[in-house]
């Protein structure tokens, strides 16, 4: 189970429709309310998605704090962010591949 962090501070744990598999692209998008989504390691090791076209939108505070974590940045996260295992965030992925850290944006066709 991951967690959705709302922007306005709430926390509510969230399932994928399919918990074998992850959260498909379009359910991640449906639940962070965005098109495009950019996916981060955590220092605790769990995985943090967030809206990649977060203009116009709230700080996440703390979704920040848990992003700045082990880093060295001033960079917030804005609007809501889901936080999850590598199966969670990444395992909805088609292809099956795992992306190293370089390769942070999921695509609509995939």
């Amino acid at each position: 189970m991951a967690t959705l962090i709302k922007s306005s501070g709430t926390e509510n744990t969230v399932n994928p429709a399919h918990e074998d598999g992850g959260f498909t692209f379009e359910e991640m998008c449906l639940l962070i309310r965005c098109t495009r989504i950019e996916t981060v390691r955590l220092a605790d090791g769990r995985w943090m998605a967030v809206d990649h076209d977060f203009v116009d939108r709230p700080i996440n505070e703390k979704a920040t704090v848990i992003y700045q974590e082990g880093r060295n940045t001033g960079m917030a996260i804005r609007g809501h962010a889901l936080a999850g295992t590598q199966q969670e965030i990444e395992g909805g992925r088609k292809d099956g591949k795992e992306r190293n850290d370089s390769e942070t944006n999921l695509r609509a066709d995939r």
